[in-house]
């Protein structure tokens, strides 16, 4: 198979590998809208972007629309098309090294791009398909790219979109009526295409002039160009007109025996006279709720660029023309994509959003037909993500004054915005930032560990027994103030609001029973609070209902009853797991709040979840509520045994293991953080 090549690839095909983490921080006085909505806006370099959404994302976009610069060689306008940015120059200078100086604009643009799509393909489900705008200049070489990069094999169509209705006098050749639209599937066996719904022009094709019961229907040609060896004979009309047969070069699609059983039940249009050519009849009733697309897409029904510039200019305030983009996509482009390639439910993720105009088209979308899709925006610019993307579809969710001063409705829907933090995850030593969550790092983890995103949709617990689940599908990428939700994983009475029920259960600890005022026994001998986790500590009660009974402790040979100092269970700390516990008060904030697309639930206990028959773990501080080394973050027997329980193998991130060969007898991986995190 031909392969492309071009100066600096050598340093762009892994350097995906060697962008660092970072986090997304939030920033609420940009988003708009309701916290859960699962919508975001990132605003910062796509390629540092896709890397900090991948941990959460991976796996579960099911379809990437993006329209990057085009490589035309203009650079006189505000979305710079020559890849030629100063932070592109800066990039290729630092990963192409000196021969990113002189790169031709065609090298420059695929070494921007690949690391780039390579990203990309990791986001997609296996029944995703990307979608990418492009024109003349580069569709050559991003065909090559595409199939290097996705598979040749999963290729599935370039689509020509009409861009222009009228031709520029100003053409030095010919005039550009169009753009084109590459579709790749991750998986060309797994993706399904849609039909796209009818239009009113195309029903209104059938009529019923006979005054047919079955109502509408229009006529079919009864003669085809395909041989057909039962086509060929002679037919007589009602009025006695006898056709000798189909004409030249043709056949008659049906069998003489088919035309007389169609004719039997009035499936047959002989004309008002009873002497035309036998037409069977399509009735509008029975036919697909939906048409095949076409790869052409005129302007008429897609629309074209000065109506994506009409709508951007009726949302957005610009302070003079030259501010304006040049070549918008109208919505109705990426709504035509969305009906092909989306279902009612499904994520859409743009990493190069420019004036926004996914966002605008999904909440469109899912306003016509009861949908419920979400959207992932990345624009690099700061004023254009702000003041643009942002302000584009803040305007379309909550309602706007169009030019001419008309109001018009709001379609709903919200979204997140954030930033990129300005550090790594990882600082200069490869240590994790000291202001690392656990929230935040079990998603890096979860990540490393199985490649996909850390989902916090309903899942069962891996705890036997345990039945607890996310209150909602679809929980905010960045967790709302206050929100205390049930762990998915734990089930262990968290407290989520009037509706949650929570049931008995054992004591993780054998053979503790010690009542509480909820139904579950204490999960440390005791305590009589509503533990939902001994590991998380959220939700903790510490009210004056409490009052715990003097007990044996839950160590052997411990005699101290609850309320008073223990030694630790883990050598050397002083404080008893109850005492990590301790001191969380019910209906505290969410221990996600003002983090990154926070891991809902699922964070809340050291068990992340269970992929492929193995369990995975993280010990780091925050899920122990102990800040020391030894009590937080390091793997031991007296940790391990307080542990959510699970029978089969088991991946145990931490800082360090102290459990010796035991560790090997409980099936137990270990992997240290940082070092098994370079991902």
């Amino acid at each position: 198979m031909p392969t492309l090549n071009w100066i600096g690839k050598e340093a762009v095909v892994k350097h995906h590998k060697e962008v660092p983490f970072r986090l997304l921080e939030p920033v609420p006085e940009l988003s708009c809208g309701a916290a859960d909505s699962g919508n975001l806006i990132v605003q910062g370099d796509n390629l540092h972007a896709l890397k900090a959404l991948l941990p959460r994302y991976a796996g579960q976009v099911k379809c990437i629309y993006i329209d990057p610069p085009y490589n035309t060689g203009n650079e006189g306008w505000v979305y710079n098309d020559n890849v030629n940015s100063p932070e592109i120059r800066k990039w290729l200078g630092e990963v192409v090294g000196k021969e990113g100086e002189t790169l031709d604009r065609h090298d420059r643009w695929l070494c921007m791009m690949y690391p780039r799509l390579v990203l990309l393909k990791q986001f997609l489900r296996e029944d995703g398909a990307i979608f990418v705008s492009i024109d003349d200049n580069e569709v050559a070489t991003l065909r090559l790219l595409m199939d290097e990069i996705f598979g040749k094999n999963n290729f599935i169509e370039t689509v020509i979109w009409e861009k222009n209705y009228a031709p520029k006098a100003s053409a030095r050749h010919f005039s550009e009526a169009h753009d084109y639209v590459v579709v790749y599937a991750l998986k060309v066996e797994k993706w399904i295409r849609h039909l796209i719904p009818r239009s009113d022009k195309q029903d209104k094709l059938y009529k019923n002039p006979d005054n047919d019961p079955r109502g509408n229907w229009r006529p079919n040609n009864m003669a085809a160009r395909n041989f057909y060896s039962k086509g060929t004979y002679p037919v007589t009309c009602p009025s006695g007109r006898v056709i000798p047969g189909p004409p030249k070069g043709s056949y008659w699609r049906i069998s003489e025996e088919k035309l007389r059983e169609l004719d039997r039940d009035g499936r047959i249009w002989w004309g008002a006279e009873g002497n035309n050519v036998p037409a069977p009849k399509i009735f509008l009733s029975e036919v697909k709720q939906g048409v095949v697309p076409m790869s052409l897409w005129p302007y008429s029904e897609v629309g074209h660029t000065q109506e994506g510039k009409r709508e951007l200019l009726n949302l957005v305030d610009f302070g003079n023309s030259d501010d304006v983009f040049i070549t918008p996509k109208p919505t109705r482009l990426i709504q035509r994509i969305l009906q092909i390639a989306t279902d009612k439910d499904s994520l859409i993720l743009d990493s190069f959003a420019g004036s926004g105009t996914t966002g605008h088209a999904v909440l469109k979308q899912n306003a016509e037909d009861g949908g419920n899709r979400r959207f992932i925006l990345v624009e690099m610019d700061e004023n254009i993500a702000q003041n643009v993307t942002r302000e584009r579809v803040r305007r379309v969710a909550e309602g706007y004054t169009n030019a001419k001063g008309q109001a018009v409705e709001g379609l709903g829907g919200g979204f997140q915005f954030c930033r990129l933090s300005a550090e790594p995850l990882f600082d200069a030593d490869g240590q994790i930032r000291r202001d690392v969550t656990f929230a935040q790092l079990a998603e890096f983890v979860w990540f490393a560990e199985t490649g996909s995103g850390y989902s916090p949709s309903p899942q069962p617990s891996p705890i036997e027994g345990e039945g607890a689940s996310s209150p909602s599908p679809h929980p905010s990428p960045i967790k709302a103030e206050g929100a205390i939700d049930p762990s998915p994983f734990m089930g262990e009475g968290w407290e989520g609001g009037a509706n949650f029920a929570p049931s008995p259960h054992p004591s993780p600890i054998e053979g503790e029973g010690a009542s509480s005022p909820s139904p579950h026994p204490s999960p440390i001998k005791g305590e009589g609070a509503i533990a939902p986790s001994p590991f998380t500590g959220e939700g903790w009660e510490g009210g004056a209902n409490f009052t715990p009974s003097p007990q044996p402790s839950p160590i052997e040979g411990e005699g101290a009853s609850s309320p008073s100092p223990q030694p630790s269970p883990i050598e050397g700390e002083g404080a008893s797991i109850a005492a990590l516990l301790e001191g969380e008060g019910a209906g505290l904030p969410s221990p996600l709040v003002g983090e990154g697309p926070g891991v809902g639930a699922q964070a809340r206990s050291p068990l992340l979840g269970v992929h492929e028959g193995r369990a995975i773990y993280l010990l780091y501080n925050g899920i122990l509520k102990d800040k020391s080394v030894g009590g937080g973050n390091v793997l031991t027997g007296p940790v391990f045994d307080v542990l959510p329980k699970f029978a089969g193998p088991k991946v145990i991130y931490a800082a360090a293991n102290r459990m010796g060969a035991r560790a090997t007898r409980e099936g137990i991986t270990f992997k240290q953080t940082p070092y098994a995190l370079e991902i």
